[in-house]
């Protein structure tokens, strides 16, 4: 059954409460800026109580002194994109592998292309790109 969009992303957005920094509704679709300390909880709030299905992670560098990570996510037919900033100097974020097992292979491609530390990651290892490069594919 299809979610009235704008009222339950509001509602989601509360639920987040000091962790939300911004939100933004457009349409079906929410961007929610979260502190990174509250992303397991963000995660583990929309994958239990709202039945959320990741559908892919995106790392982006935006040419500033940091990297954003965002948590595309699919509560009953709306799109709730989650996102989260870390600072280049130290771009550590907490896996969320453990509450939502497809994002696997979506961290370790952060990982890869922008240097994005999952902590608590169950095997953070080099798969697309080679073993001997020392460094990300992010702006610099």
């Amino acid at each position: 059954m299809p979610i009235d969009a704008k009222d339950d992303i509001k509602g989601i957005a509360e639920e987040i409460g000091d962790g939300l920094i911004s939100a933004e509704i457009k349409g079906r679709s929410g961007f929610l800026l979260v502190k990174s300390e509250s992303l397991p909880k963000v995660v583990d709030m929309l994958s239990k109580k709202h039945d959320a299905r990741l559908i892919s992670i995106t790392g982006y560098d935006p040419a500033t002194s940091e990297l954003m990570v965002i948590y595309h996510f699919d509560v009953r037919g709306a799109v709730i994109s989650v996102k989260v900033s870390v600072s280049k100097q130290d771009p550590r974020l907490p896996s969320i592998v453990g509450a939502v097992a497809p994002a696997n292979l979506y961290e370790v491609e952060a990982y890869e292309m922008i240097g994005v530390i999952f902590e608590g990651h169950p095997n953070l290892k080099k798969l697309l790109l080679e073993e001997d490069r020392d460094r990300p594919l992010r702006k610099w």
